[in-house]
């Protein structure tokens, strides 16, 4: 082969050469990039919703002052005697109620020392995530009441004879409610409830001149109520208004000293019962 030929054919075949490298090259450069890169340290999970605190945080309520007003809807006294100078009797208080009752002093020490105490309530709850309610709660409350003839008297009558009556009666309340705003933040707040009691109590009785005093027991277990209320709070003092209905249609009188006018030993202390609580939360 001529030497001019011998290049000529050399030059062709490393064009050629380089020409299918270029190709390979082109062929194998959008496989490369597609090859994935290594992966980086992954960030810190961020936060899933709100905090456990604000969705479960406990609350703790004790009552120091409670002040209770039972509308009846027809007075014990009246039921109990018959007597018409009860006729317009409708409300007892519990207001200022502390000390030994009269009618407890042949109780235990026990029975004595409970119902020596004045009202008082213990709640505990807890904060919901839910749109109503905001947070749940169960509690206990215990309400005394003492009332005596002349405090239930029909004083619109001019000629009165009064039998002698001293009643002290006590409410035992477990309830569980509802709330319609939290109830860790400072402000105004509305509840509903449910609840069971046990109403229990002792009258003393002296049914006609020169007769001896009589001491009756009476109770009814369990005791429907339901109630609804509102309530301000402050950073740790607040203040509850609520109403509370009662339904004790068939409290059990272990005796009626005034058989002879009346003959109910079954009575009804059903009636609107009105507290305002000054409670401490924690």
């Amino acid at each position: 082969m001529r030497p001019g030929l011998a290049v000529a054919a050399r030059t062709r075949a490393a064009a050629t050469a380089l020409a299918l490298l270029c190709v390979l090259a082109l062929s194998a450069g959008p496989a490369w990039a597609q090859v994935p890169a290594a992966p980086s340290e992954a960030p810190p999970p961020g936060p899933e919703g709100p905090p456990p605190a604000a969705r479960g945080e406990q609350f703790y309520r004790i009552s120091v002052l409670d002040f209770s007003q039972l509308a009846y809807r027809e007075h014990p006294f009246l039921q109990i005697t018959g007597d018409s100078d009860f006729k317009n009797g409708d409300a007892v208080s519990g207001i200022s109620n502390v000390g030994t009752p009269a009618t407890a002093q042949d109780e235990n020490i026990l029975q004595k020392g409970i119902h020596s105490l004045p009202p008082f309530g213990l709640e505990t709850g807890t904060s919901l995530d839910l749109f109503v309610p905001k947070a749940i709660s169960v509690g206990f409350d215990y309400t005394r009441f003492s009332q005596t003839d002349k405090q239930a008297l029909d004083t619109t009558r001019s000629v009165v004879t009064i039998p002698r009556i001293q009643m002290d009666t006590y409410l035992y309340s477990f309830y569980a409610k509802g709330y319609a705003f939290p109830v860790n933040e400072p402000g105004m707040n509305f509840f509903a409830g449910l609840g069971l009691g046990i109403l229990e109590g002792k009258f003393d009785a002296i049914p006609y001149a020169g007769a001896s005093k009589s001491r009756v027991a009476f109770s009814q277990t369990p005791v429907g109520l339901s109630q609804v209320g509102v309530e301000a709070l402050g950073e740790n003092w607040g203040l509850r208004y609520e109403i509370r209905v009662v339904r004790a249609r068939k409290v059990k009188l272990e005796d009626n000293p005034y058989l002879n006018q009346s003959q109910e030993t079954t009575i009804d202390f059903s009636g609107t019962l009105i507290k305002v609580v000054l409670f401490y939360q924690f």
